[in-house]
């Protein structure tokens, strides 16, 4: 592999995306139109994290060869980012699909919390250079205990488990990173008649 300075990149600015499962990487990434909805205000000091769990190697071997072969046990990845908006669909995330909604706009956190499913899209500029990832279904809820410090944001750390679809033999897309597409700024497509 040789060295090349543009694979690299600085997750500067970023967007978090969500719409019902299975639905396909955007047409424009830059600007992701309907379904994907954004997440909102998100951590900037721990923007996104992923997460690995399981994949342990064993080594078998035979009386005469004892590192014969190995095995890898299944491997689960998750996405963690951490919500910081309070609004009813933020609220849903972390404490569940099934979380009730007042007509006063109040939530209420059921006893036993649904994951909410959704395929998930991230979007990670670097000036003009972007980063995009895209996972055809996610389960979404609640990761750790929500953080409350005097000198930051409150924040719902919240974890999207990556299951993939049926049928399907990988969970989704990673593309390395490029230049951004024409006609997009930082912030999403430039306005029509510039």
């Amino acid at each position: 592999m040789a060295r090349d300075a543009t694979q690299t990149f600085v997750p500067g600015v970023g967007e978090l995306y969500t719409a019902p499962p299975g639905t396909p990487y955007p047409a424009n990434p830059a600007a992701p139109a309907a379904p994907w909805v954004q997440v909102g205000h998100t951590s900037r000091e721990n923007p996104l994290q992923t997460n690995r769990t399981g994949g342990e190697v064993t080594t078998q071997g035979s009386w005469q060869d004892p590192a014969m072969r190995t095995s890898i046990s299944p491997v689960t990845w998750s996405v963690a980012f951490s919500l910081l908006q309070y609004d009813p669909p933020s609220l849903k995330l972390y404490y569940g699909s099934n979380s009730a909604v007042t007509a006063e706009g109040r939530v209420r956190p059921p006893k036993t919390p649904v994951p909410t499913s959704a395929a998930l899209f991230v979007r990670i500029v670097d000036g003009r250079r972007e980063h995009y990832r895209h996972y055809d279904r996610t389960e979404i809820i609640a990761a750790d205990a929500e953080e409350f410090d005097v000198e930051k944001l409150a924040a719902l750390p919240v974890s999207a488990t990556i299951l993939g679809l049926d049928g399907q033999d990988h969970l989704g897309e990673i593309t390395p990173p490029a230049e951004r597409p024409a006609g997009a700024t930082a912030n999403g497509p430039r306005p029509t008649g510039d």
